[in-house]
């Protein structure tokens, strides 16, 4: 087949009230917050490759290779109308980016299975929509029993397909008469939740983290700065000291190796907090041929040029309140915030990465040891609960943010700046966590990350254990019945606990037993 490149127009989801798509074949979309783009504009041939070219988070996007003789001008326009109806369910109908996001990418799939399998007029009446759609269906039936996808993931591409077409139709019974896929309840599992030692690790690391940072840069502290770390760790100090570097922190277990690193800084002393000697550290720097006559006097000018230069990078941080190390310090104390709010409320990460932020908000009781905070965005209002003892790191955390803004006005309350930290705000990212674990790793390389449903399965089962299904389902914002499907995993560590307990003390009785024998004898 003949593809080749084509151009490709940029518009970002949601579009303008008065956005015009003049060429909608070029049209490629961004899904703001970070989701990523699809490339909707190709759909208009019907002849296009299945390769999805990866476009780069540095401004420049890549649009699908096509037939350029496959243009079809019918296409075109139902292309048009496609595109708008996806804006229009973000900003009319109120759905998550996220949502339209996914929705997005199964009618792409739906439209490439229907090019390729002579139903290119699916889109063109109810008609042909509901025959197009009668076969996909049957070609998802195919698949799940060929255990090439799983029910439940034929299910909801099938679904969200069958959504898509009656929105686009205006119709509510496309699938009248089609045998669909139906969910296999019993295949969900329950999420197990992490143990109460991996959360108690995680949690008391970014509370250190996020506190010790969040104080460095808006109390304006000095580096080096000392960082007082969790007893869990065991280290012989408590003390991690931070430098205003890229590798601005080297733990204790990881010091005795920094030559391999790549990055060994010795100016540094990370392990007391300071800037090392020359007689401590000029023998690390090798001698060129050149020098080798005078390679003492070469290691010691070496030695002190470096810690020179290091004094003067601690210096300009220490004067320049908005250095490049004290808002990359800023964003990592960010990122702890998220985790410990994503641990502390129960939220869904993409629900997190969409709360609106207005500036003002109230605080109101709900619930004994509980509080909801309310504040007006967008025009409505929102309101999270969280634990009265969560509040004063809440409240930091808004401080931070006004520190990283400064004057500029955002309207959701997490943030990013990208690369470096340096560009413009913007909605996080959905895979901020898996970076931020990275950072916790290199801290504690036993530590294991908690993502995403893990979270929210730990606070149904701690909410499970002392409290009742009742108030797990409200702070959890779902049903009685999806708190038991999802979250209640028994729950796993009450359970745990209780057999562990149990055998404990079969064994103290078997042993009491053993001496009480060996007493009659």
């Amino acid at each position: 087949m003949n593809f080749r490149e084509r151009e490709v127009d940029i518009y970002h989801l949601p579009l303008p009230t008065d956005a015009t798509l003049l060429h909608p074949e070029k049209a490629l979309i961004v899904f703001d917050g970070s989701y990523g783009s699809l490339d909707l504009g190709a759909l208009c041939y019907i002849q296009r490759s299945s390769k999805r070219r990866k476009n780069s988070n540095q401004g420049k996007y890549f649009g699908c290779q096509v037939n350029h003789l496959s243009l079809t001008e019918s296409r075109v326009e139902i292309i048009r109308e496609v595109i708008s109806l996806f804006s229009q369910q973000v900003t009319i109908g109120r759905k998550r980016i996220g949502t339209v996001y996914t929705n997005a990418q199964a009618f792409i799939k739906f439209m490439d299975w229907a090019d390729a399998n002579k139903h290119t007029e699916a889109l063109n009446d109810r008609k042909t929509a509901s025959n197009a759609f009668k076969s996909f269906v049957a070609h998802l039936h195919e698949q799940v029993n060929r255990n090439l996808i799983a029910r439940n993931q034929g299910a909801n591409t099938q679904n969200r397909v069958l959504n898509f077409l009656n929105d686009f139709l205006g119709v509510q019974d496309i699938h009248r008469g089609i045998n669909l896929l139906r969910r296999n309840i019993n295949s969900i599992e329950n999420t197990e939740p992490p143990s109460d030692n991996e959360q108690a690790k995680v949690l008391s690391l970014c509370e250190t983290l996020f506190n010790g940072l969040a104080e460095l840069v808006i109390d304006q502290r000095e580096f080096p700065f000392c960082l007082r770390m969790p007893k869990y760790l065991d280290w012989s100090s408590p003390d991690l000291w931070i430098f205003p570097i890229i590798r601005w922190c080297i733990p204790p277990h990881a010091i005795p190796n920094r030559a391999q690193s790549g990055q060994p800084n010795w100016a540094y002393d990370f392990a007391n907090g300071r800037l090392a000697r020359e007689d401590e550290i000029e023998h690390h720097y090798s001698v060129p041929v050149t020098y080798r006559g005078l390679s003492s006097t070469y290691r010691h000018s070496a030695a002190k040029n470096a810690i020179r230069i290091a004094k003067a990078k601690i210096s300009e941080a220490n004067s320049n309140r908005n250095h490049w190390a004290r808002r990359e310090a800023a964003m990592l104390a960010h990122n702890a915030f998220v985790q410990l709010f994503v641990a502390t409320t129960g939220l869904n990460f993409s629900v997190v990465a969409e709360l609106p932020w207005s500036g003002d908000y109230l605080l109101t009781p709900t619930r004994q040891g509980f509080r909801a905070a309310k504040w007006r965005a967008g025009g409505r209002i929102v309101s999270i609960e969280i634990s009265v003892d969560f509040l004063p790191t809440f409240k930091r955390y808004i401080q931070l943010r006004a520190h990283l803004l400064g004057d500029i006005k955002f309207e959701y309350l997490f943030l990013s700046f990208g690369v470096n930290a340096n560009g413009c705000p913007k909605k996080i990212h959905p895979k901020v966590l898996d970076g931020f674990y990275v950072t916790l790793g290199n801290i504690d390389p036993t530590i294991e990350p908690i993502l995403g449903r893990r979270w929210r399965a730990g606070k149904g089962d701690w909410l499970l254990r002392m409290k009742d299904i009742s108030t797990t389902s409200d702070l959890l914002q779902n049903s009685p019945e999806t708190v038991t499907k999802h979250y209640s995993a028994g729950s796993i560590i009450t359970a745990t606990s209780e057999l562990t307990t149990f055998f404990n003390r079969v064994s103290d009785a078997a042993l009491r037993g053993v001496v009480l024998a060996k007493g009659e004898c």
